[in-house]
């Protein structure tokens, strides 16, 4: 009758708002870590670099934010990253880099970046100061977030090309926003995760989950 059927559409209408995705996905990047062994998708829409992103010498495993996270293993990015495939294309357009983090110990790590000089990287520790990750590139003045590690902790980073500013926020709180040179963003070589060049690689037992690029 009339009301059966009102009532269906009502729990069907009700139950697709609580499980839909409340924001845009990511156009560049977005990795979930929970699917795949060697490899792992980029559920990015359309998405640039590879489909599936190497997994080169790490693995995924339980205790991320949502599901499975990326584990870290130690090394350094010359073994032991997420491979992209995309060679970075920003130019002078604003960007939005999210992630979340949990149980990064003590010292010199690298979080994600581009081994080229006309990019960035993102480190913890060391001169970021302890329990603290900084955002470094060449031309760009440094953007330090405080109180991040251990974690779990998500953090964002958001250049506005129009003010030329990249302001951070922690867990969703802003923390600060540190005026750049107009930034122009290239690389000739693939946007690693969970390392950055020949550096140090996110530590053994750490965990790096939903990096999302927009």
């Amino acid at each position: 009758n009339f009301k059966t059927l009102f009532l269906l559409v009502l729990v069907t209408f009700i139950f697709s708002n609580l499980y839909s995705q409340s924001y845009s996905v990511p156009e560049i990047l977005y990795y979930k870590f929970n699917t795949g062994t060697t490899t792992t998708p980029n559920l990015a829409v359309p998405g640039q670099g590879s489909t599936n992103a190497d997994l080169v010498n790490m693995t995924m495993g339980s205790g991320g934010q949502f599901g499975n996270a990326l584990l870290g293993n130690g090394g350094t990015g010359s073994t032991t990253h997420v491979n992209s495939g995309w060679n970075m294309n920003l130019g002078t357009s604003s960007w939005t880099i999210s992630l979340w983090i949990s149980n990064i110990t003590t010292g010199t790590s690298y979080l994600f970046g581009n081994d080229i000089t006309t990019s960035f990287r993102c480190f913890t520790n060391g001169a970021a100061g302890t329990n603290n990750i900084t955002l470094r590139g060449n031309g760009m003045t440094n953007v330090n977030v405080t109180g991040v590690l251990p974690g779990p902790s998500v953090v964002h980073f958001v250049y506005d090309s129009a003010t030329t500013t990249i302001s951070c926020y922690l867990n969703g709180a802003f923390q600060s926003a540190v005026v750049q040179a107009p930034l122009n963003l290239n690389a000739i070589v693939p946007f690693k995760v969970g390392s950055y060049g020949t550096a140090s690689s996110i530590p053994a037992g750490s965990l790096l989950d939903e990096f999302r690029f927009y």
